[in-house]
């Protein structure tokens, strides 16, 4: 999936030493749960779970790149502290870069969200009746 090489050069990890394929998917997998869910759609990336084709926009795909990232990001920094290292540091820059990550993939989702919700015909986006 060309997703998955964006998320990876988003990761800093373009020849994906340090984040496996599959560790990627279940990342894109997540991020794209939160955004059906944020557009109240059944939304589709095609080569995940089945699906033959996108129907997520430019805009949804970048929301979609940020959400995997913290996903990611916070995968790697919860097993790195489980590690002895000499340098603590390196989870708490993970937390740190994934919660940047996290704030925009959740300001990206309030977007999607606000979209959806002007273009739907059903509850509980519904337009109003004007009043007679």
């Amino acid at each position: 999936m060309i997703i998955e090489t964006e998320l990876a050069q988003t990761l800093g990890d373009p020849t994906r030493r340090t984040y496996t394929a599959a560790a990627l998917d279940v990342a894109i997998a997540g991020a794209l749960s939160d955004l059906r869910q944020a557009a109240g759609q059944p939304l589709a990336l095609a080569g995940l779970e089945g699906a033959a084709e996108t129907t997520l926009s430019t805009a949804e795909l970048r929301t979609l790149v940020l959400g995997a990232a913290a996903l990611a990001l916070l995968t790697r920094a919860a097993a790195r502290s489980e590690t002895t290292d000499l340098s603590n540091q390196i989870p708490a820059d993970l937390f740190r870069l994934a919660e940047d990550f996290s704030r925009r993939f959740e300001a990206g989702l309030r977007r999607v969200q606000a979209a959806y919700g002007q273009r739907s015909d059903a509850p509980p986006y519904s337009p109003w009746d004007e009043p007679g």
